[in-house]
């Protein structure tokens, strides 16, 4: 018995050992990376603030960017090819290239080697990544940035997640997350001469205008239900990729829900209704009666009480691409043997695939 609890104790020793080790080995491991960022900030502000000056670009944004995509300049491709911002190489690149494996793919779908550029060092990096975003030839992609505040990191944040400059569909907000645990922001309101005589703001907070204007831009697109369902009403141009970032939804779900839009990336018309969960297989609303307007079918009917076409098509009898006149009445409650098949429109609904064959052979 003295022996079990003997050999007992020994383990318990060995297994809290183990744990403590590890907890410093990670605490270590995070307290170096906290003390790799404030170097990087220190070595590269002057540089941010320099490019601010010159091309409007926040310098929050730009050091908040050197940290992601450096790692805080501990990078394989920031250290062997003073590479800060991931800028691959480019069908205009004529210099020196550094290749590592990053998300390009072969034809058959095998992850290969990516071409970056290389720079002789970290300064021309920061010009280089200046220039990358105010290229001519990438305006209408990047373009729209300049007409931001260059105070407002925020939008400068999601500006940059929606032309596309990383693939993370969080990086917008870690790009805030850096700039705020770091006041990043701090740079943005000061001059190169403030830099290099070492000066501090008169304000470290992150200015309140941001949030302000943050919040009525969020705001213009309507949250609601109907039937239950979240529906979202977009008026200030996102994509289902930004709305599936903001409202933590899969795009792959986003897409099931809303089968009609057939692009994750384009920007939405404005009174798109935007549904955030599936619709039911039932209507839970006061109303017994739908009576069809011009313009209206199935599709969009059902779309407006958020209920499954199938649902509608089975609670009035109808068949799949029957569809019901102007003026009938559509029944959204009560029991489809009760209910009399609605009178039938006239008008075929538009193929598009031989509307487009017909406008050929007329061509």
């Amino acid at each position: 018995m003295l022996y079990y609890l003997y050999m007992r104790h020994n383990i318990f020793r060995k297994i809290f050992f183990s744990l403590a080790i590890m907890l410093s080995l990670t605490g270590s491991s995070i307290g170096q990376y906290k003390q790799d960022v404030a170097n990087y900030i220190l070595t590269y502000r002057d540089i941010a603030v320099k490019e601010m000056e010159r091309t409007g670009i926040p310098a929050s944004i730009k050091l908040a960017q050197g940290i992601l995509e450096s790692g805080a300049g501990k990078s394989e491709l920031s250290v062997n090819a003073n590479n800060h911002f991931g800028i691959k190489c480019g069908k205009d690149w004529n210099g020196q290239s550094y290749s590592l494996e990053d998300d390009d793919f072969d034809t058959v779908g095998v992850l290969t080697k990516s071409c970056f550029r290389v720079y002789n060092d970290a300064t021309e990096s920061y010009i280089a990544h200046s220039e990358f975003l105010r290229n001519p030839a990438k305006n209408s992609r990047y373009g729209f940035l300049f007409a931001l505040d260059p105070r407002d990191y925020k939008e400068w944040a999601y500006g940059l997640k929606k032309a596309g400059y990383a693939t993370n569909p969080k990086y917008a907000h870690m790009l805030i997350k850096s700039i705020e645990e770091n006041k990043l922001y701090e740079y943005d309101v000061l001059t190169s001469f403030d830099v290099a005589a070492n000066v501090n703001p008169a304000n470290p907070e992150p200015p309140i205008y941001n949030k302000t204007d943050q919040k009525k831009q969020r705001n213009i697109n309507k949250l609601s239900s109907i039937n239950d369902v979240k529906v979202l009403m977009v008026n200030d141009g996102s994509s289902l990729s930004e709305i599936a970032e903001q409202y933590d939804v899969s795009i792959k779900s986003l897409m099931a829900y809303n089968s009609d839009i057939k692009s994750k990336t384009i920007e939405l018309d404005k009174q798109t209704m935007i549904f955030l969960s599936p619709r039911r297989g039932s209507y839970r609303g006061k109303n017994k009666w739908h009576y069809v307007k011009k313009g209206e079918d199935i599709a969009s009917i059902a779309k407006e009480y958020a209920i499954k076409e199938s649902y509608l098509l089975r609670k009035n009898n109808l068949k799949k691409k029957e569809e019901p006149a102007i003026g009938s009445r559509l029944a959204l409650r009560g029991w489809a043997i009760f209910h009399k098949k609605p009178v039938l429109s006239k008008e075929k609904k538009n193929n598009p695939s031989k509307a487009a064959e017909q406008a050929n052979k007329a061509g």
